[in-house]
């Protein structure tokens, strides 16, 4: 699946300027692709007209025999590169051998014995010379029976001598024709060269070819254009990809910090319930009463407040109805000051305990926030230049 590319905020132009050189340069191409196809056929119907075309014709044909000849060349020559190292080894162990026996050729052998042999039935010999000849024809036996034992090698050497010969013979013969065709092809090219020289270029030819040179000139100046233009869009491109990286840093941050925040919130609100249930249990709720009800007593006035009336209904201690009942109601909220008091001491050091480890992970939270890098998204968009929406 091909990624779809992010649409830059800020790069239309560019995407416009692009799209319209894109469009200039198609037509453009457009345009040389039409006059090539013309200047072709023009140049196909002069070449068919031109002495050139018999010339290029015979080129053309002893192009190919001298490919052919190169060919058949090169042939010879791997049979021959091939052959050499065996010809070699061969030529070199027949030599070594008849070095170490001292042989001549097996007919030599063969004429000294027949020699002997015909001195021994011929001639009156001594003891002396009897000896001597038996000797000499009980070596050249020896020496016969070890050519014996080469002749196969020398047979083998024989025919891939004849070989190499005939391959020297034919690569001289290839060389030869292919030195003259070869100085054939040159003296072509030379009269093609020549007439190519002596001949001017056809008028239209030169005008569709200048046309084109003037429509290559102009696609190349759109096309630095272009390239000024994509390097501007890719400046943007990186500077915006740079500030959305940073902003995502930032709202990484922002999230974070509004995590702890809503931790925090919630620290405090459970540190509000216990201060709560910590003022119900408050016992100077009770001498707050105890003050309020004497000081109506001083006035003779029974007038409550809504907040002592909460008070008392809370402490469960009825609102006196007159003047008269307030020294006993006095005496009953100390009662139950009392009773109060033994209740919740218990429960004091509770309170205490809990709110103090809420403030201690209110504080470490803080000291999170406070350790984040500082954000600003409005000032982020304001460097990079990012229009606010």
């Amino acid at each position: 699946m091909v990624e779809k590319r992010i649409r830059v905020p800020g790069t239309e132009d560019e995407r416009k300027l692009i799209l319209q050189y894109n469009n200039e340069m198609d037509s453009i191409t457009k345009k040389i692709e039409t006059y090539k196809t013309e200047l072709l056929q023009r140049i196909d119907a002069e070449k068919k007209q031109s002495p050139k075309m018999k010339l290029y014709k015979e080129k053309e044909e002893l192009e190919s025999i001298f490919k052919e000849y190169m060919e058949q060349r090169k042939v010879l020559m791997g049979e021959r590169i091939s052959n050499n190292p065996m010809y070699k080894d061969i030529k070199d162990s027949l030599f070594s051998e008849k070095k170490k026996y001292n042989l001549g050729s097996y007919q030599e052998i063969e004429e000294q014995e027949k020699n002997i042999n015909k001195k021994i039935i011929t001639e009156k010999l001594t003891t002396q010379q009897e000896k001597k000849y038996s000797s000499m024809l009980l070596e050249l036996k020896r020496k016969k029976k070890i050519f014996s034992q080469i002749k196969e090698k020398e047979e083998e050497f024989k025919k891939l001598d004849g070989r190499m010969k005939e391959i020297n013979a034919e690569l001289k013969v290839f060389n030869e024709k292919i030195s003259e065709v070869k100085d054939k092809i040159m003296m072509i090219k030379a009269d093609i060269t020549k007439i190519t020289e002596k001949k001017e270029k056809n008028e239209k030819i030169v005008e569709i070819e200048s046309i084109m040179e003037k429509l290559k000139a102009k696609k190349n100046e759109i096309w630095e254009k272009k390239k000024k233009v994509i390097e501007e869009k890719k400046v943007k491109e990186e500077k915006y990809f740079k500030y959305k990286d940073e902003l995502n840093k930032q709202l990484k941050v922002e999230k974070d910090k509004k995590e702890i925040r809503n931790k925090m919130r919630e620290f405090e609100e459970q540190k509000s319930k216990i201060v709560e249930e910590q003022n119900r249990d408050n016992i100077k709720k009770y001498d707050r009463i105890i003050e309020s009800l004497l000081s109506i007593k001083k006035s003779k006035e029974l007038m409550l407040g809504i907040n002592l009336i909460v008070d008392m209904n809370e402490i469960g201690v009825e609102v006196p109805s007159s003047a008269d009942e307030i020294e006993n109601k006095v005496e009953e909220v100390k009662i139950k000051k009392i009773e109060f008091g033994e209740k919740v001491k218990s429960r004091e050091d509770n309170y205490r305990s809990e709110i103090e480890k809420l403030d201690g992970m209110i504080s470490s939270e803080k000291k999170k926030i406070e350790s984040m890098p500082v954000t600003d998204i409005k000032l982020l968009k304001e460097e990079y230049g990012i229009k606010m929406e």
